[in-house]
């Protein structure tokens, strides 16, 4: 194990204490999108107070990452966020109506699909 990047094994060699992988919880839950959900864990892990990650604990994170979490901290005590929702119906009509025109241009007679003469167009 590499003890120089990893402040987790860093800490298990100086401390001798053992890791309880079954007792972890997640911060995210995984989703279809992993960059959305490294960014969330990201804010969750910098929020904490008793954290092993060195490196934020001593404040050694990056000027850009901690500007964009007080900014997020800014944003979510000024107003709620505006969810927008697709007009699901305009959708299902709009599809709907396309299939209907494929089928007004393919009507075909069950003569013209049996018989084994070939079809004009």
């Amino acid at each position: 194990m590499d003890t120089e990047r990893l402040e987790l094994a860093e800490h298990i060699t100086e401390t001798g204490h053992e890791i309880n992988w079954k007792a972890t919880e997640r911060r995210a839950s995984y989703g279809d999108n992993t960059r959305k959900r490294k960014i969330r864990e990201a804010i969750d892990i910098f929020g904490e107070k008793n954290r092993i990650n060195m490196r934020l604990e001593e404040g050694r994170v990056s000027d850009n990452f901690a500007y964009c979490i007080s900014k997020i901290g800014e944003n979510n005590r000024s107003r709620p966020t505006k969810r927008r929702r697709l007009d699901q119906g305009s959708i299902a009509n709009r599809r709907k109506r396309d299939r209907d025109e494929k089928r007004g241009e393919e009507k075909r007679s069950v003569s013209d699909v049996c018989s084994k003469k070939p079809l004009q167009l």
